[in-house]
């Protein structure tokens, strides 16, 4: 029925590792043996030139010391940003860190007061606001509505909080999670010249963006010339290759006064022996290299199968639930209030029912009631298994009608496809 791929059909054997993504299913799907549909970290193994790099890191008996300011690992970034993104980032402005989360909330210390305001845009991811509280900031959420099928904030509520003097700290989620989209440009520029003329800093988390399709490319808010002196840009290599278990990021800052005023609170907390560990130079240098490009094609297309047979699915079995478009792999936002359950209503149909765990709505913010995230970076089996037993619920509730759902040529066909 489809086109196989060993690679990403064969998937990880979680047992006995602690993983977060197996543990932390619902119980019902734990009950049930089966993957859920929620949590940002793929079912796919890692490549396999990479695990060769760790391999030979392993049978070289070295896991010591590894100097961050290597010329090999930052100029693996720099080109790699260059070439998929049309940004030129100097090696200089390069600061590895350990991890994203840990990453803003030491940005939080170093460019911001107790007492100040973040901003947020909701929907938006959950984790943000345990940063922001927990460093003793006030959340300030600047709503997202929609437009045609995206997701945007309210222009003149950005612009007024942006102009208060005690909201000194954007957040901004590029791709945003969890609506998976990329912000335009413009929009980028316009939040840049507020941010400058208002001395907002802004923290971009860029942790899905090697996870852009190629029709739907990264905009880049550090390369905007109104944005340089302000703001510290996150990189990740974590969701594209599935390595979310490795301390891997790198702190990106134009400016140098920023740049420095980051470092100081960076040696502060973190380290100052200038080391990163050594299977993240090895990630870095396996992922971000012509392996891991052509890697990443392949996974495009197998998760755009996918979205491909959750798009029909959705459009012949469940039409009352609205997929929106999304600019990356593996998430897809969707809106279920066309079923008419309330929120703890639609968790018990998707989760005791259906047993399709998906990520619910509402954790990302009141916005986000009667949404769900579902997570597609898993075999077709499984996918299909899934939606086979949420149509199974749905006709039991009588949201559908019996006749069964057929996957037949989405695959394949879809295999054929380039993005």
């Amino acid at each position: 029925m489809w086109k196989e791929d060993e690679e990403f059909d064969r998937l990880i054997d979680h047992a006995g590792l602690a993983s977060g993504r197996d543990l932390f299913r619902p119980e019902a799907a734990k009950r049930m043996g089966v993957p859920s549909f929620s949590f940002a970290e793929t079912d796919f193994r890692i490549p396999a030139h990479m695990q060769r790099g760790f391999h030979t890191l392993i049978d070289r008996g070295f896991c010591g010391y590894t100097v961050a300011e290597d010329e090999t690992y930052l100029r693996a970034i720099v080109d790699w940003i260059r070439v998929r993104r049309g940004w030129e980032v100097r090696m200089e402005w390069i600061l590895p860190v350990y991890g994203v989360l840990r990453t803003m909330s030491m940005a939080i210390r170093a460019f911001s007061c107790p007492g100040e305001g973040v901003l947020l845009f909701s929907p938006g991811y959950t984790a943000y606001e345990g940063l922001i509280t927990k460093n003793d900031r006030r959340i300030v959420r600047i709503p997202l509505h929609e437009e045609a099928g995206r997701f945007l904030p309210n222009f003149s509520m950005l612009e007024a909080q942006m102009r208060r003097a005690e909201n000194t700290m954007l957040f901004l989620c590029n791709a945003h999670n969890p609506t998976m989209q990329v912000w335009p440009q413009a929009l980028l520029e316009q939040i840049a010249a507020w941010a400058a003329a208002y001395g907002v800093f802004v923290v971009v988390d860029e942790t899905f963006a090697d996870l852009c399709f190629p029709k739907t490319p990264m905009t880049n808010y550090g390369q905007i010339a109104a944005a340089e002196d302000n703001c510290l840009v996150i990189q990740a290599i974590s969701k594209a290759f599935n390595v979310t278990g490795l301390n891997a990021a790198n702190a990106i800052l134009p400016g140098a006064a920023a740049r420095e005023r980051f470092r100081q609170t960076f040696l502060a907390e973190q380290r100052g022996s200038g080391s990163i560990e050594p299977f993240v130079r090895t990630a870095i240098l396996a992922g971000y290299s012509p392996e891991g490009a052509a890697w990443l094609e392949r996974l495009f297309i197998y998760v755009r199968q996918n979205m491909d047979l959750v798009r029909r699915f959705f459009g012949e079995v469940l039409p009352q639930v609205r997929l929106f478009p999304c600019d990356c792999a593996y998430l897809v936002w969707t809106d279920w209030r066309g079923l008419g359950l309330s929120d703890a209503e639609l968790e018990c149909f998707l989760f005791d029912e259906a047993v399709f765990c998906v990520d619910m709505g509402q954790k990302y913010g009141p916005e986000g009631r009667g949404f769900a995230r579902i997570h597609l970076g898993t075999s077709h089996k499984n996918l299909l298994d899934g939606l086979l037993r949420l149509q199974a619920a749905a006709h039991a509730r009588g949201f559908c009608a019996a006749e069964p759902f057929s996957a037949d040529g989405i695959f394949l066909q879809g295999s054929q496809k380039k993005d």
